[in-house]
């Protein structure tokens, strides 16, 4: 069923995403199709196609009007840490780039306005091989990760860039895996870490992924300490 708190908003464009969304999360992208979209959501077929035109860019608006909080947040704070190294004279700090290239992801859970949602379709775009969903994401999700590929490089300028695209890539690995976990689209095994509060969360994920990132490069090369 659909809140019924979906269907008060007054705008039809708006409440066909809020309904779109609600229903991308609960039956999966390929599951829902546009007539039933539009029964939930009080409207005709063609108020859909006028508004979105097609269902890919109709999911597109979903996931977007989302992740443009989440790129956002991770853009100002990566800016932020390259402007405190530039101002101090020194390589980025490690624990403050990985902190402000995860934290806005966690953060945005503590929003409940599309916040489950997200996580829900993310996980599925993932679990269900979603292409069209996962290069939604992808291209969201671009800036941001190249921004902090290119401070990672500055902190490690010696370790081979193959390496490092690894290490990068891991730590995307890990947040991702924290990500479907708490999207709950399927049943957590009891075997499986438990939620626990996003500043603890953090700070654990932050200390594991440092400490990864930085440990001694198995082909040659240095970390930062080594």
């Amino acid at each position: 069923m659909i809140d019924a708190s979906l269907l008060e908003e007054s705008d039809t464009k708006t409440r066909i995403l809020n309904v779109a969304e609600a229903l991308f999360a609960k039956r999966g992208f390929k599951q829902t199709s546009i007539s039933l979209l539009a029964k939930m959501a009080s409207v005709n077929q063609a108020a859909v196609n006028y508004h979105f035109g097609s269902k890919d860019a109709l999911i597109e608006k979903v996931v977007k009007r989302r992740l443009s909080q989440i790129h956002d947040l991770r853009m100002k704070n990566l800016t932020e840490v390259q402007r405190e190294a530039r101002k101090r004279g020194t390589i980025p700090d490690l624990e403050a780039l990985i902190r402000a290239f995860i934290e806005p992801t966690l953060r945005f859970r503590e929003d409940k306005t599309g916040a489950d949602n997200l996580m829900m379709i993310a996980g599925r775009a993932v679990s269900e091989l979603d292409m069209t969903v996962q290069k939604i994401f992808d291209e969201n999700f671009k800036p941001g990760f190249l921004l902090f590929s290119q401070l990672m490089g500055e902190v490690f300028p010696d370790m081979p860039k193959a390496e490092l695209r690894w290490r990068i890539y891991f730590i995307f690995g890990i947040l991702s895996q924290v990500m479907q976990l708490f999207a709950r689209i399927a049943p957590v095994p009891d075997y499986f870490p438990s939620e626990e509060n996003p500043d603890t969360l953090i700070r654990r994920m932050i200390a594991f992924m440092a400490s990864g990132v930085n440990a001694p490069c198995p082909e040659g090369g240095k970390g930062k300490d080594g």
